[in-house]
């Protein structure tokens, strides 16, 4: 997205539109409403909303992340709490593994 970005800045409407400014306003008033012009305005007005639109989605997104891992943070247990679970719960992933591991072999070709 930043890449998209980066590019828009690079079109070269801004470099046609300062060409286009020290003329009469007769002669602006036909490049500025040229099919060409309207066309690459139109464009480039398009792909900014495109931008814009992923961006919200991108911060929506975000913020949503941001609040769920604030709601888990705060049923994370406490220092003593998380000490006091250990055992059991290394008890827990050994056994997990044990099963793994059975499984595993008793899959195996040999």
């Amino acid at each position: 997205m930043a890449a998209d970005c980066a590019h828009l800045t690079e079109v070269d409407l801004r470099a046609e539109i300062e060409r286009v400014m020290p003329m009469s306003i007769p002669q602006r008033i036909g490049a500025y409403g040229s099919r060409g012009f309207l066309a690459r305005a139109l464009w480039i007005a398009a792909q900014w909303q495109g931008l814009q639109q992923a961006a919200d989605a991108c911060r929506s997104t975000l913020h949503r992340a941001y609040v769920k891992m604030g709601e888990t943070y705060t049923r994370n247990p406490t220092i003593e709490e998380a000490r006091h679970r250990v055992p059991q719960l290394g008890h827990v992933l050994a056994q997990s593994l044990d099963a793994e591991i059975r499984a595993l072999d008793h899959e195996a070709p040999w």
